[in-house]
């Protein structure tokens, strides 16, 4: 499916329509990126983990585990993914996620020389916080380091979503593995972030039960699978 089409209709949804993938008056062509590569891998991780073994086919490369943490992993140093005996390549992962406190926080990438100045330098706006929700991760020999850091056992999982090529597209001439039954959950998905960014919270709100809606459809769905020996949805 071409990034160009999702990105024109994506325009229509936040209000704010576009031609020929141009900036619009609300949102920029590269916020209506972010918007969709975020979504994008927010669908896969949502997907694989309702789905599990009834994961459609655009979906089948991509991975998702969890792990307990202890000892210095719990404070957020040198984290190590295994699956199936393997080291997972970390710099691989596109999506992740920790708890802490019982609350399931997004991290945010940053290469080893952005983490260090965030380490070491005092920036009130994106200082590492869990209260604030600002944690961030780098990969330094295949091993993950989070932000914050902590004396003491603080974080209580992590989980990721993988693949052997990163899940990434830069331009509306990419194309991205996705099938028509789940286009209308991208592109709500993606408008919810655009909603958030321009502090539309009953737009928000909307947006938000529509992508619940349809999660709990799809989770009904598989629960029909479920009662049916045999079945599986690989074709869809």
């Amino acid at each position: 499916m071409k990034v160009k089409d999702l990105d024109l209709e994506l325009s229509i949804k936040l209000g704010d329509p576009v031609k020929d993938n141009g900036d619009g008056e609300l949102f920029s062509y590269a916020s209506r990126l972010s918007y969709l590569k975020s979504a994008y891998i927010r669908l896969l991780r949502m997907l694989n983990v309702l789905m599990d073994n009834y994961s459609p086919d655009f979906i089948k490369s991509y991975k998702y585990i969890s792990k307990e943490l202890s000892g210095e992993e719990a404070k957020g140093r040198k984290i190590k993914l295994v699956e199936e005996e393997n080291f997972i390549i970390a710099s691989n992962i596109s999506e992740m996620y920790v708890k802490v406190d019982d609350k399931n926080i997004n991290v945010k990438y940053k290469n080893p020389s952005e983490y260090l100045r965030l380490k070491y330098n005092d920036n009130t706006t994106y200082s590492p916080s869990i209260e604030k929700e600002n944690v961030y991760y780098t990969v330094i020999d295949n091993a993950i380091y989070l932000l914050p850091e902590f004396e003491t056992e603080m974080y209580e999982s992590i989980e990721v979503v993988y693949k052997n090529i990163k899940a990434n597209f830069n331009s509306y001439d990419d194309e991205i593995e996705l099938s028509e039954d789940y286009k209308d959950l991208l592109l709500e998905i993606a408008a919810n972030f655009g909603m958030m960014d321009l502090g539309r919270n009953d737009k928000f709100q909307i947006y938000t039960s529509d992508i619940n809606n349809q999660l709990g459809l799809v989770g009904s769905y598989i629960k029909v699978l479920q009662s049916k020996e045999g079945t599986s949805v690989n074709d869809r």
